[in-house]
This record gives C-alpha cells, sequence and structure tokens, in this order.
C-alpha cells in the first residue's frame, strides 16, 4: 500500500497515515478488499518475523494463516492506537509464542534432524557463508524467548526500542537490557567466528 504524505495523530501520539485509516474504516465495514489488501500488504512480513522467531521453516504458512485469522476475527475491536503492520506483529509474536510453549518438545527432535541433512553441494566460499549464517540462526534461536524476540524485532525488523516495547509491553529500556544481554550471549557463541 502506497502512503500519502499526509498523515493524522491519533489518541497516545501514534502517527497514522491517511490510507491506514481508511484501510482500517474499511476492514472494520467487513469490505472483503480491504482484508485482501490487508493480507497482500503485509503477508511477506509476517511470514518473515514468523520464520525468524520459530526457525522453522515448516509451519511458517499456518502460523502466517493463523495471524491474518486472528486479525479478521478482531478487527472490529482494533481502534488504531497503532499502525496496522504493529498490530499484525503483536498478533504474531503472541502466536509464535503460544507455538512455542505447546510444540517445543518436537519442534527440538525436528530440528535434529534437519541437522542431519548433508549441506548442498556448490562452491567452497557458498558453503562457509551457508554454515556462517546456520551458525548465526542457530546461534539467535537458542536464545530465551525474550532475548531472541528483542533481536530479531531490533536487527532484522527494524524496529525502534520503544515500539519493541510497546509490542512486547517492557519499557525501552528493559528493551535495552534484553538487547544488551542477548548480544553479549551471541558473541560469546559465536566468538570463533571472527577468527576465521
Amino acid at each position: 500500500m502506497s502512503v500519502p504524505p499526509t498523515t493524522i495523530a491519533s489518541e497516545g501520539g501514534i502517527v497514522l497515515h491517511d490510507a491506514e485509516k481508511d484501510l482500517l474504516r474499511r476492514l472494520q465495514a467487513g469490505e472483503p478488499a480491504a482484508f485482501d489488501e490487508l493480507v497482500a500488504d503485509n503477508r511477506q512480513r509476517i511470514a518473515r518475523l514468523v520464520y525468524r522467531l520459530l526457525g522453522w521453516c515448516g509451519e511458517v504458512e499456518d502460523l502466517v494463516q493463523d495471524v491474518l485469522l486472528v486479525a479478521y476475527r478482531k478487527v472490529g475491536r482494533f481502534r488504531g492506537q497503532s499502525s496496522l503492520s504493529t498490530w499484525l506483529i503483536g498478533i504474531a509474536i503472541n502466536r509464535c509464542r503460544s507455538y512455542r510453549r505447546r510444540w517445543m518438545p518436537s519442534w527440538r527432535w525436528l530440528e535434529r534432524l534437519w541437522r542431519r541433512r548433508p549441506p548442498a553441494p556448490g562452491p567452497d566460499r557458498a558453503l562457509m557463508e551457508d554454515e556462517t549464517a546456520a551458525r548465526v540462526r542457530k546461534a539467535v534461536q537458542e536464545l530465551g524467548e525474550s532475548d531472541r524476540e528483542a533481536i530479531v524485532l531490533y536487527y532484522l525488523e527494524d524496529l525502534p526500542a520503544a515500539r519493541i516495547g510497546q509490542l512486547l509491553g517492557i519499557s525501552a529500556g528493559a528493551v535495552d537490557m534484553r538487547l544488551h544481554r542477548a548480544r553479549r550471549r551471541l558473541r560469546e557463541k559465536l566468538a570463533d567466528l571472527g577468527k576465521e
């Protein structure tokens, strides 16, 4: 969705664009085309976030569908106190948390099986880069849930600490503490990468 330069400040200091306010009005009126627009504009970002938070691609599409279904059901209660994309990110975080609590034991078992696959053939450099990327992904996945969420939202979704705090229900200072702790743990786990 292209966003016009005209914006409207809503309660709480959140700045909403005219196009987003119009989309929200249409969504709440039950226009099917409006929901299609919401899906088209946000599906990729939600899928990327879910994949990054869970680290297991087998369930991403199901969880994206779940996030969109929750949004569809709850759009009537959405009051515009954040942008629609921020609201969807919050739903995605909560659905990922629920999924991890329910399926964590089987997820670990599947992850072990997945790691046994032989690496894809290719030039040595590409293989080394793939191995490095896999180690970084694995290190992020081994972080505690709260640290992993902070890292993914800050570095991979490019959200500011204040917005992350709103999504997670904590202060921006607490987000900074989680980021500091997570970076320290990642440096410890990946210390040998700088030596290669």
